[in-house]
């Protein structure tokens, strides 16, 4: 995982329409254009990640999920109603812990 600088972040900034452009193509496959939201948005990500988690593994880890997650459901940023950042934020980078439905309604078996 390649981190940036807030410097180095300011000048590669984009907009939300630059980045929601970005998402439609990584949607299509373009690997590229992922990259590119990747470098675009990964300060944000990794300050979230190691806030969550502190500095190290674990960081990275939940880091990597959430932007697997984001490769895997690009193309339903669109449709979500939030800013592209926003979106990415929004997205579970953990899965989350089973249960079964009856428990979800108050019933234990």
């Amino acid at each position: 995982m390649r981190i940036v600088s807030g410097a180095e972040n300011q000048a590669t900034a984009r907009t939300d329409a630059a980045l929601a452009r970005l998402l439609v193509r990584s949607a299509c496959g373009e690997t590229a254009a992922f990259m590119e939201f990747f470098d675009a948005t990964c300060d944000v990500v990794w300050r979230l990640e190691t806030a969550r988690h502190g500095a190290g593994d674990h960081a990275a880890k939940a880091a990597y999920a959430r932007y697997h997650a984001a490769w895997l459901r690009a193309g339903a940023q669109r449709t979500s109603g939030l800013a592209p950042r926003a979106w990415l934020l929004s997205l579970s980078a953990e899965p989350v812990p089973p249960c079964a439905l009856t428990e979800v309604a108050g019933e234990r078996r």
